[in-house]
């Protein structure tokens, strides 16, 4: 709803119509004038979501294998695995200073997922059942790419 309105939602916008749509909205404006809040979300993360699996895969395999894929519950659930991992595909080390700059950042965190069920169930009555049909691919498309990519369970 910020898109043209606030000058703080710096989002590159084209006009469609009377209103303001962003950039990533070009090619589905109706769909996006038309949807609710939830539904604009939905569809924008999916749009994200598309694209940056697009530009992956038309990578060479010796540029896809320069990516290194750290899944976000593993992270903080079990920080400094996580984080050696990404350091060993760096080909750098943890240092002294890791171990006290995670627990600055409160990590590792368990009960992230406090919540979640009233949250999942609020975005599945506020969006359309297309829309639902969108997270629900974008679900599975997440669970998939973080065992695929980081060899680990996800749980998005």
């Amino acid at each position: 709803t910020r898109f043209g309105e606030d000058p703080w939602a710096l989002t590159f916008c084209v006009r469609y119509g009377e209103q303001d749509v962003p950039y990533y909205a070009l090619g589905w404006e109706e769909a996006y004038v038309r949807a609710t809040p939830v539904g604009r979300i939905i569809r924008m993360i999916a749009w994200v979501w598309d694209e940056n699996e697009r530009t992956y895969a038309a990578l060479p395999q010796e540029q896809r294998a320069q990516i290194g894929f750290v899944p976000y519950e593993g992270l903080i659930r079990e920080p400094l695995a996580h984080l050696a991992r990404a350091a060993a595909f760096l080909g750098t080390r943890l240092t002294a200073a890791t171990p006290r700059f995670v627990k600055r950042k409160g990590l590792p965190r368990t009960s992230r997922t406090s919540g979640r069920e009233a949250r999942w169930a609020r975005l599945r009555a506020e969006a359309t059942a297309e829309e639902r049909g969108i997270l629900e691919r974008l679900t599975e498309e997440y669970e998939r790419g973080v065992r695929e990519r980081c060899g680990v369970e996800g749980s998005a």
